[in-house]
């Protein structure tokens, strides 16, 4: 996974202009997950393989929402 995105009310073509953008910028194609925050939140929860293989090895964090609170 290159890129995972959280977030709610995001419409799928500015997500997938933005994808593109990146990929035309790295040169390469992206790999992404898209999830609303309560299905983000529940798998976390969950110990959701896919999420806590993102959020257990090295990453990077390219924005945090102030209204987030939770430790990632």
């Amino acid at each position: 996974m290159d890129l995972l995105i959280v977030g709610d009310k995001m419409k799928k073509g500015k997500i997938e202009e933005g994808v593109r953008r990146l990929e035309a910028e790295v040169g390469t194609e992206l790999i992404y997950a898209v999830f609303e925050t309560a299905d983000f939140l529940y798998r976390l929860k969950m110990y959701d393989k896919l999420v806590r293989d993102i959020l257990d090895f090295p990453h990077e964090l390219f924005y945090k929402s102030k209204s987030y609170p939770h430790k990632l």
